[in-house]
Parts: C-alpha cells; sequence; structure tokens
C-alpha cells in the first residue's frame, strides 16, 4: 500500500440500500462490501466519485481493482454515530481501530480528508498530510479543489 485515504465516519446508508436481516455475519459483510466496491467503482454519488478522481490522478494508467492493490480507503471513527454531520471529540474509535490499521501499512502516506479526519488522526499521533473532505459539504467550497491537487503532489513527493 502507498497511500491511506482517511473520511471522517461512514455515512448514512444509500436510497434503497437494504440488507437481509437474516443474512448471517459472512453474508452482510460480503453484501456490504460488494456495495462500497461498487460505489466507489461507479461513482454512486459525489463523495465516491471525488474519490475516484483523487485515486485516478495517482494511478491514471490502472484499472479501480489494480489502484485499489496501491490504496487503502478507511474512516477515521469505526463506530457508529448518530448525526454524520455533527462534531464529535471522542477519539475512542480511532485510538482503538484506526491506529491499528494504519501501523499495519508503514510505508503509505496518510490523506486526512476533512476536519474531523484531521482531527482523530493528530489525537492519535499520526502524521498525515491534510486536505478538504470528499464529500459535501466540505467538497463544495472553493478551496477544496486546490487541497486535493497539493495532496496529490505531496503523495507523489513521497513516494
Amino acid at each position: 500500500m502507498e497511500l491511506v485515504m482517511v473520511f471522517s465516519e461512514p455515512g448514512h446508508p444509500h436510497e434503497g440500500e437494504r440488507y437481509d436481516s437474516d443474512m448471517d455475519a459472512d453474508g452482510l459483510m460480503q453484501t456490504c462490501v460488494a456495495h462500497a466496491y461498487e460505489s466507489f467503482k461507479n461513482g454512486t454519488d459525489q463523495f465516491h466519485r471525488n474519490t475516484r478522481w483523487f485515486i485516478d490522478q495517482l494511478y491514471p494508467d490502472l484499472t479501480f481493482d489494480e489502484q485499489l492493490q496501491r490504496v487503502w480507503l478507511t474512516e477515521g471513527r469505526l463506530c457508529s454515530i448518530d448525526n454524520e454531520t455533527g462534531r464529535t471529540t471522542d477519539r475512542t474509535c480511532a485510538a482503538h481501530f484506526l491506529v491499528q490499521q494504519v501501523a499495519l501499512l508503514p510505508n503509505a502516506t496518510v490523506v486526512a480528508f476533512g476536519g474531523k479526519a484531521k482531527h482523530y488522526l493528530a489525537g492519535i499521533g499520526i502524521d498525515y498530510v491534510g486536505a478538504y473532505a470528499l464529500a459535501p459539504p466540505g467538497a463544495n467550497h472553493r478551496p477544496a479543489r486546490p487541497s486535493w491537487d497539493a495532496a496529490i503532489a505531496e503523495v507523489n513527493a513521497r513516494r
């Protein structure tokens, strides 16, 4: 892995996204992963399209599956949260889960997308490159694209 992309936390389900409550854990995991994969591959919404754009700038000649061999996508908060746009000072989830993921990828550049991702990473002492969120509302701000371009340049410089 060359790059760890850290977003704030999981968003709410997409419209029509449903999971069978009778499904076993393996089936549920496979279904969730398949939905996330298709969302990123096909650009389901602005967040997924922006994420793909970012990855495509770094690896323009690779297929999506080949890109995923170099990029780890994760969340700064890996526990449930009621309000995905709310603020939180709790770094417990990041301390338990995110720090261990990043430790497995010691040679990767970590990019934090948005203030909450930066907050989680700073709180657990992980060096990162900061950028605006890839999801709205941050993605809609004028400085967003220049911050992504700067992060891409930094990732390239660290290769």
